[in-house]
């Protein structure tokens, strides 16, 4: 379990995983930059024209790459569209894991291998509110896709490539953000303005029940995961 909690709030860069080790990533600014408000306790501030982000740790994203089933949680508040809320990339090489909110509000989960797109999946209608705190979870079951918002199962659309693929089937993953994306020389682009609060990767398929119990940490316990909500 990955657990990044937002709550860190110092001179410092160093992000902590669950609340106190600080293996998890780097920030862009010392995270007294990026404090405010959060969903639960805390949450991060990220600003687009500050180029905001954070650099998930090395070997968290090694991790991450060879998962072929996850689940992706988080709360979110976006001030704008058309941005990366989190990413996997090739630093030199044109491939990608993300999920991104269109201009249009929706949002998806993307793969590209080598500049070719092999899993798009898209909400069907849902659009995220800007200035509003939506929970969010994307699962990847080695079969299906699946999106929830606030722990409610939501439709989607695959648009291009084969549904059921996950990280593993990206090739070249080095690097890892929340914030924005870093791929094929590129840097780090298309920032995320806005809050996001209580990131969990699980390199599980967790199941509705366990949503709903993550969500429900919303109430302001910020639980760390349990047998009954735990991914590894």
């Amino acid at each position: 379990l990955t657990h990044i909690k937002c709550n860190d709030n110092a001179a410092s860069t160093v992000v902590t995983n669950n609340g106190s080790e600080s293996g998890a990533g780097v920030a862009s600014v010392n995270t007294t930059a990026l404090t405010s408000a959060g969903k639960i306790s805390n949450s991060f501030s990220f600003t687009s024209a500050s180029s905001h982000n954070i650099a998930l740790a090395a070997a968290t994203v090694t991790s991450m790459s060879d998962d072929t089933v996850g689940s992706i949680v988080f709360w979110v508040n976006p001030a704008i569209y058309d941005s990366y809320i989190f990413s996997l990339g090739g630093t030199t090489s044109n491939n990608l894991a993300d999920i991104n909110i269109a201009g249009s509000g929706k949002f998806s989960f993307n793969l590209t291998s080598n500049g070719n797109g092999i899993l798009s999946v898209n909400t069907s209608s849902y659009t995220l509110q800007t200035s509003a705190w939506t929970h969010v979870a994307v699962i990847g079951n080695g079969t299906t896709t699946i999106f929830y918002v606030n722990a409610t199962t939501i439709a989607t659309t695959v648009t291009s490539g084969t549904d059921g693929k996950w990280f593993a089937n990206v090739p070249g993953i080095d690097n890892g953000r929340i914030g924005c994306r870093n791929r094929n020389n590129g840097g780090n682009t298309v920032f995320f303005s806005g809050l996001i609060d209580d990131f969990r990767y699980y390199s599980t398929a967790l199941t509705s029940l366990q949503i709903a119990a993550i969500y429900a940490d919303g109430s302001g316990t910020e639980a760390q995961a349990t047998t009954a909500r735990e991914g590894t």
